[in-house]
């Protein structure tokens, strides 16, 4: 019964610079060079936008849970076309690259990216410091924003993160209380988690009912359908997969962006995100943005939030003097257009954000 109701859900819902794999492909806007490195007993698949002007600032550019590196080629040719070099790649157990999902582990999926930013330092195309660091920024949403959020934490070379609809605690966000600083574990979320689940085990289904899922993960999903509560382990688990236990340790510039039609990652996941950085590092500098759309669908602002990006890394790897407000929400009753009768929205913004007043009474 127990793996029936599984079944149910599943459905419906230091590394060595060597180099497997090297392949160059030439276009308007730069070069792209795939290469296939190895991290901690893993291969990752990963492909490099290099600009027409070099050496450049590069972005590692972390895409979302389901995806791999060629979900966000639209974005990293947008950052190639403006000057930027984009480091993409497939995550552990993520399209051709090999390993188990582990849910952004800091020894396994931190850990690769930050061997990707060894990989990378000593490439000619990318721009170093005055101490001969590459210049490096941290970009993704969800998966991949959660991803960008442990690495600028855990990594000091990362000098700038943008980072959109991603998790805070991944306990709350997946057994969340209908109310805030509750001990006891709340309802999960069995919708969302099949629907993780789904996009490994669906493609992935000779390898078992969870796919790619490490072990713990997969056995965590099943007594999180079946008994609606996890383990001491399993929340130890997740707090090691959770940017709220690494947060007091980020003090690059920092881009918080989250969706507001978004029942898997709500708004208050990013004002977290926000207080925990305040809280450890005061002078950080952070913006945080509340956007129409997220994981629910909705209106997306997809073309504007990467501009923000484009400004943010503009400003923070270029020394760039640009002028971005701490904070800006879109009013998404707007009005209606006259040609096409769609709701037009409506920026707002203020240089104050809104949780600096509650910031002393954090806990």
């Amino acid at each position: 019964m127990r793996k029936k109701l599984v079944t149910i859900f599943v459905v419906l819902g230091l590394v060595a610079v060597a180099t497997f794999i090297n392949t160059n492909s030439d276009n308007s806007q730069g070069k792209v060079i795939s290469n296939v490195v190895p991290s901690n007993g893993v291969s990752i698949d990963t492909s490099l936008y290099i600009p027409k002007s070099t050496p450049a600032p590069v972005i590692l550019l972390a895409h979302g849970f389901g995806g791999n590196k060629d979900s966000v080629r639209a974005t990293a040719q947008l950052f190639q076309r403006n000057g930027f070099a984009v480091l993409t790649w497939s995550a552990r157990g993520f399209g051709n690259s090999t390993g188990q999902i582990t849910m952004n582990a800091p020894d396994k999926e931190v850990a690769d990216a930050s061997n990707l930013i060894d990989y990378i330092q000593n490439r000619k195309e990318i721009k170093k410091d005055q101490s001969g660091k590459a210049i490096v920024g941290a970009m993704g949403g969800s998966y991949g924003g959660a991803l960008s959020l442990m690495l600028a934490a855990q990594d000091k070379r990362v000098k700038a993160v943008s980072a959109d609809i991603t998790w805070n605690n991944l306990q709350e966000a997946l057994f969340p209380q209908n109310g805030i600083n509750l001990k006891n574990v709340g309802p999960f979320k069995k919708t969302w988690a099949g629907t993780f689940f789904s996009f490994t085990a669906l493609q992935n289904s000779y390898l078992g009912q969870c796919g790619n899922f490490a072990d713990a993960w997969c056995q965590a999903f099943q007594d999180a359908v079946t008994v609606g509560t996890p383990t001491a382990a399993q929340i130890e688990l997740m707090k090691k997969s959770s940017p709220a236990t690494y947060l007091s340790k980020l003090s690059a510039p920092t881009l918080l962006m989250q969706g507001q039609e978004d029942s898997l990652f709500p708004l208050i996941e990013s004002e977290r995100n926000a207080q925990a950085i305040l809280k450890a590092n005061p002078a950080t500098p952070l913006t945080l943005i509340w956007h129409s759309g997220g994981h629910d669908g909705g209106n997306s602002e997809s073309e504007r939030l990467n501009q923000l990006s484009l400004q943010w890394f503009n400003k923070y790897l270029l020394n760039k003097n640009i002028e971005i407000p701490k904070f800006e929400v879109t009013d998404t009753s707007g009005t209606l257009s006259v040609t096409d009768s769609t709701v037009v929205s409506t920026v707002l913004q203020n240089n104050k954000l809104p949780i600096e007043a509650n910031l002393s009474s954090i806990t």
